[in-house]
């Protein structure tokens, strides 16, 4: 039951396969879907309801989990992760909440619409639009903590990242690359093409939830102009920003 089959009961069930002393990893098939992260994150939801579980971490097509103890019997052990598949189905509609995020396409910002548009053959108000009329998955939290991967771009807007990546991309900074958009989190080198920015914040580092986007959320981004760009960042600054605004 662990050959990326689909069974009657509609799960998707990964390869299982011991990863070290402490850790299990699950595979799926690896591609980029809707359909597959979604299993991904039903058995993450399931699986940290075991004490015995101490962390667990998910990408596109994997799902590592970290153990208290050292696991003795791999198989029984794999016996009792599929048994757990059976609360899926009481899992599906809790896992993801819309977040709207204000950006703003002012030239400032997005120093590499230009280039964008050069070379995929667009004008920068269909880059735009474009961007700013999908809704986005969250797939995966990685690269920065924080960093958001969301998908998926239109075909004709996917382009690879930058052959020479910059040494500094400020904070709030919206890039895309490949078929993904993403926001910085913090002050980093980076090769994505920055085309906006977003004056509120994705990382919270002293907060218990440190990420304002988690796996599984979906993205709206809804432009803005610079006065009221400006306005939210004076009231993230001053710490009255009202973060609830954004759950739609």
């Amino acid at each position: 039951m662990n050959d990326h089959k689909n069974q009657p009961d509609k799960t998707i069930y990964p390869i299982i396969r011991p990863y070290g002393e402490y850790s299990i990893l699950l595979q799926w098939n690896p591609e980029i879907s809707v359909k597959t992260h979604q299993e991904i994150l039903m058995w993450e939801f399931a699986l940290k309801q075991n004490p015995q579980i101490m962390e667990t971490f998910s990408s596109f097509h994997e799902l590592l989990l970290v153990y208290q103890t050292i696991i003795r019997d791999f198989e029984v052990e794999k016996e009792n992760i599929l048994k757990e598949a059976k609360q899926f189905q009481s899992t599906k509609g809790i896992l993801s909440k819309c977040i709207e995020i204000p950006v703003c396409y002012e030239k400032r910002f997005g120093y590499d619409q230009e280039d964008v548009c050069r070379l995929l053959n667009i004008n920068e108000e269909e880059l735009i639009m474009s961007h700013a009329s999908r809704e986005y998955r969250v797939f995966m939290i990685g690269f920065l903590p924080g960093f958001p991967y969301m998908g998926f771009l239109p075909e004709k807007f996917r382009i690879g990242r930058k052959s020479d990546p910059r040494k500094r991309v400020e904070a709030g900074s919206v890039g895309i690359a490949a078929n993904m958009t993403g926001i910085y989190p913090v002050v980093s080198p980076g090769g994505w093409h920055i085309i906006a920015s977003t004056p509120v914040p994705v990382f919270f580092p002293q907060e218990k939830v440190p990420c304002l986007l988690n796996q599984g959320d979906r993205v709206v981004f809804r432009p803005i102009e610079m006065s009221e760009y400006e306005q939210m960042a004076f009231q993230v600054s001053q710490g009255t920003f009202n973060f609830n605004s954004l759950v739609r």
